[in-house]
């Protein structure tokens, strides 16, 4: 790195081209970014979703009605959620997250990173793989089993956060109906905490301002109260909270 910075040094200015100083930054800004501990895998990529809640099971009930000629599957999802015994994976807004559909049917292992939920559209790092759904009802009754599991994304917990030791933070249940809408894929879910029920549409889009723009106007034509998402799911399940509670207060 010094070396490098040090040729930059020597190079003599160009028009039209940056100015050694520029460079150096240039160099010590890609550097920084190397060493951030941000998700790596094939498998890892930026989730974006358009999110607007809906205030109530009413709501809910009309909308899935009004979507049921386009309507695809219904998946009935256990979410648990994990971090480390010193909260290395909070410390550095991350979360790992045992999904299982429909019972044991399936499971998914997700590591999710720099949440940032603004204006109803969701930006976060996601990896995700299938995991033996055995082995993850093992892990969630002891999650001492998880550092052996044969899973990359675990063993990139394990070596990137320097996680020895997990602790299972509980979670909950959520009913996902699926829609294919208008040519994109609509997840109207009914998630039930301990503390209560929320309701909440979903739409993963590489283009949210669009998609969004388009639910709500579909929303409004129908006469479907909404409003922008302002925490996911993970985020209520840890304050306990329904985010409408907060709003009354």
């Amino acid at each position: 790195m010094a070396s490098a910075l040090a040729r930059i040094s020597q190079l003599p200015q160009l028009p039209g081209f940056p100015s050694s100083r520029g460079m150096k930054k240039s160099l010590l800004h890609a550097n920084a970014l190397a060493r951030s501990p941000r998700i790596r895998s094939a498998a890892a990529g930026m989730e974006v979703e358009v999110k607007l809640t809906l205030p109530d099971d009413r709501s809910h009930a009309r909308l899935a009605e009004i979507l049921l000629p386009y309507f695809k599957i219904k998946h009935e999802q256990e979410n648990l959620f994990f971090d480390g015994a010193n909260a290395e994976l909070s410390a550095r807004r991350a979360v790992l997250r045992l999904r299982f559909y429909n019972g044991d049917a399936r499971c998914v292992v997700s590591l999710k990173a720099r949440a940032i939920l603004e204006n109803g559209v969701s930006r976060v790092e996601e990896s995700e793989e299938d995991l033996d759904a055995a082995t993850g009802r093992e892990c969630v009754g002891d999650p001492s089993k998880l550092p052996a599991v044969t899973s990359a994304i675990v063993q990139r917990v394990v070596r990137e956060f320097g996680v020895t030791e997990f602790v299972c933070l509980g979670g909950f249940k959520n009913t996902r109906q699926v829609f294919e809408w208008e040519g994109e894929k609509l997840e109207l879910d009914e998630t039930r905490y301990a503390f209560g029920t929320a309701y909440e549409v979903e739409c993963e889009t590489p283009d949210p301002e669009r998609v969004r723009a388009m639910l709500e106007e579909f929303l409004g034509v129908h006469g479907i109260p909404f409003s922008h998402s302002v925490a996911s799911k993970f985020a209520v399940f840890r304050s306990g909270r329904l985010p409408s509670d907060e709003m009354m207060e």
